[in-house]
């Protein structure tokens, strides 16, 4: 089964729903958080739709996208979306089709960055190499961290409860931490240019405008990944000898 998760608030209102109506043909099922809703809106009533609207419980942002995880089963696919982008109907056909090519156990996306290889980073946002989600790219790259605006993996190769996660709307890098500690390796999908139609970016309550502003949380778990992968190098070379 192909499962799909989006959390969006009422912010992304004018957006939302076109970002879903393309969702829904790549799925079987979406579940959809609604961070910060007073109520249920229209658009996120839908026999594939999975509403989680907990309006009394702490919001959890953008984490639950990821809250689907737990539903899940082994065997199924799980495909991250954001709502302000427009996804092809093939997107997840797409996805699915290049993630089979790996032996190994992968995260494949739409939009990434690799770190620079300092022996600290002193900024996200600058020590970094981003590949955007509305550029081709014509083979698979190796990434640090996959962003989970457009992204797949297996659930048996990569699964985690959202919900101990420490930070909130550090999505990818969280993941990305989950994925070093499970050995799934991050890539970035061959894909056209403007696979994917974006509706609204650098909006004044977005992640990334608040990363222009402060980029230390991020750059604290950058950090931590780049720890934790040369200590997984470590071992696999003491391991090997």
């Amino acid at each position: 089964m192909i499962i799909g998760g989006l959390a969006t608030m009422p912010s992304r209102r004018a957006t939302a729903p076109t970002a879903i109506a393309s969702i829904l043909p790549n799925v079987d099922r979406l579940y959809l958080y609604l961070d910060q809703w007073d109520e249920v809106p229209s658009f996120a009533i839908h026999k594939k739709i999975e509403v989680i609207w907990q309006p009394e419980a702490p919001s959890i942002g953008a984490n639950g996208k990821l809250l689907g995880l737990l539903e899940s089963d082994a065997a199924d696919y799980y495909l991250c979306f954001d709502d302000d982008l427009k996804y092809p109907r093939y997107f997840a056909s797409a996805l699915l089709a290049q993630l089979k090519c790996f032996k190994k156990p992968t995260v494949i996306g739409i939009h990434g960055s690799r770190l620079h290889r300092l022996p600290k980073l002193t900024s996200y946002r600058e020590d970094r190499q981003v590949f955007h989600c509305s550029k081709a790219n014509m083979f698979p790259k190796c990434l640090d961290v996959v962003a989970t605006n457009g992204c797949a993996f297996r659930v048996r190769d990569l699964s985690f409860d959202v919900r101990q996660w420490s930070a909130i709307n550090r999505v990818d890098l969280s993941m990305a931490l989950e994925a070093e500690t499970q050995g799934v390796t991050p890539m970035l999908a061959c894909k056209p240019s403007r696979f994917v139609h974006i509706l609204a970016e650098v909006q004044a309550d977005s992640i990334y405008s608040a990363l222009l502003k402060n980029d230390t949380e991020q750059t604290n778990l950058a950090n931590q990944l780049l720890r934790l992968r040369r200590e997984r190098s470590s071992q696999a070379m003491i391991s090997r000898t």
